[in-house]
């Protein structure tokens, strides 16, 4: 269980980005955060995994506190993010070769099995890829990873059609076999049909709401 209790978080106290957030997430779950750019979406999943400490409050996973000595609880968590780039003169085989022994449950054949279904070539060199290829490495080390966890943070907009479409039916079979899931984004359409619960965040609020809660919830007129 991912728990968050009466969580504040602010940059250089400023205004709290945060304030008194309590939520727990547990695995066979997948939740939604939704919010505009700049709401806090990629700060919370920071504070999820250690990267950043509250200013307020508590976040554990699996019983360990995320800001303790003890940093064995990432072992139970995949981070798939936006802002994680690659050296540009490796190649998958390599980058996935450094990636797995951080990780006991990594899987190789897991790892055969979805470079195959994400049509990735393991001996092409980052710099042969497009931004939707690369994010497609991380998406194969996050899963044959197989932590109890997966947080995604804005990756879906540079997948073309087809990869989203795959990338989705990866985090159906998922939640099937017991994991967590937070996806991260500013597209609600990822969330509406998908989801168990979605966490909104807006003008420096939060709430949980059911996904059938969430249209309307940016104001477009067409």
């Amino acid at each position: 269980m991912i728990e968050i209790k009466e969580v504040s978080y602010s940059y250089d106290y400023k205004e709290d980005t945060f304030s008194n957030l309590s939520l727990s997430i547990k695995t066979g779950e997948f939740w939604g955060v939704l919010g505009k750019n700049g709401a806090g979406k990629s700060t919370l999943l920071d504070l999820i995994t250690g990267f950043k400490a509250p200013t307020n409050g508590m976040i554990s996973i699996n019983g360990k506190d995320t800001i303790g000595a003890d940093r064995s609880f990432q072992k139970s968590i995949s981070y798939i993010s936006q802002d994680i780039e690659f050296d540009s003169g490796r190649t998958i085989e390599e980058l996935l070769n450094f990636h797995a022994p951080f990780f006991e449950t990594y899987s190789v054949e897991k790892e055969k099995e979805l470079l195959d279904y994400m049509e990735l070539d393991k001996s092409k060199k980052v710099e042969e890829l497009s931004l939707g290829q690369r994010k497609k490495i991380q998406i194969v080390a996050g899963i044959a990873s197989c932590t109890d966890f997966i947080l995604i943070d804005e990756v879906t907009a540079v997948l073309d059609p087809e990869a989203r479409h795959k990338f989705f039916n990866l985090l159906d079979s998922l939640k099937k076999e017991g994991k967590g899931i937070v996806l991260a984004t500013n597209i609600s359409e990822d969330l509406e049909t998908r989801v168990d619960n979605v966490l909104l965040i807006k003008n420096d609020s939060h709430k949980v709401v059911s996904p059938d809660k969430i249209k309307g919830f940016f104001n477009i007129n067409e």
